[in-house]
């Protein structure tokens, strides 16, 4: 028979110890001002507890916030590979921070060209995942689906973006990440039922297979 299951890839928050991207699998990229930290600045009670990766305007743990004279763009991304038959692809992650709409505030990528992104630049030929619209004076979940930009089956760099543009104009917090996951559908799988056999009624029954299954996955 066939079927379709749902997965994830979940990136967890950034509690590996160290308190660095590398330790949490990302790469990061700062601008001289406004960079991406990972650390406790931004709350005390993250959802995924102690660690949240956040922009401070000196790259010290202590210091979440920004600094809105001078434009800057700063990265952090990983590499994803999604199966061929992966649909409903969702992306959500845990938002803290303020915007100046149609300027500072979060963006986030896919880019299938595997371009490393460079500070201080958007990310080239990449698309448009999200775009931050709301104020998030707290931690709000964020989900965009992701179908329209034809990751499924391809390797892609995932990369979060915070963008200013140094008008003087726009008040802290700036963004603060959390929680990360990809959360999609296997489309068409064929799965074949196997073992069975006799049995009595009181005993332990007789075992059963899915040939074509993955672990961790309910069908």
């Amino acid at each position: 028979f066939s079927g379709k299951a749902q997965t994830a890839i979940d990136f967890g928050g950034f509690d590996n110890p160290g308190n660095t991207f590398a330790a949490n699998g990302w790469t990061v990229v700062n601008s001289t001002v406004n960079k991406w930290v990972v650390g406790t600045g931004a709350s005390a009670s993250p959802p995924s507890s102690p660690n949240t990766a956040y922009i401070s305007a000196d790259g010290t743990e202590g210091n979440y916030s920004y600094d809105n004279t001078k434009p800057h763009i700063s990265h952090f991304y990983r590499q994803v590979t999604l199966p061929a038959n992966a649909f409903n692809i969702t992306l959500s992650f845990q938002l803290k921070g303020n915007t100046e709409f149609g300027s500072d505030g979060l963006e986030v990528f896919a880019d299938s060209n595997l371009t490393a992104p460079v500070a201080d630049q958007l990310p080239v030929n990449a698309g448009l995942a999200f775009y931050q619209f709301d104020q998030n004076g707290f931690y709000v979940n964020q989900t965009t689906t992701m179908d329209a930009l034809k990751v499924a089956g391809k390797t892609f760099l995932l990369i979060f973006t915070w963008v200013n543009d140094g008008n003087n104009i726009g008040s802290g917090p700036p963004a603060s990440v959390d929680d990360a996951s990809l959360i999609y559908c296997l489309n068409s799988a064929k799965y074949t039922v196997t073992g069975g056999g006799a049995f009595c009624t009181g005993s332990s029954g007789a075992g059963v297979g899915l040939s074509g299954s993955d672990i961790g996955i309910s069908y």
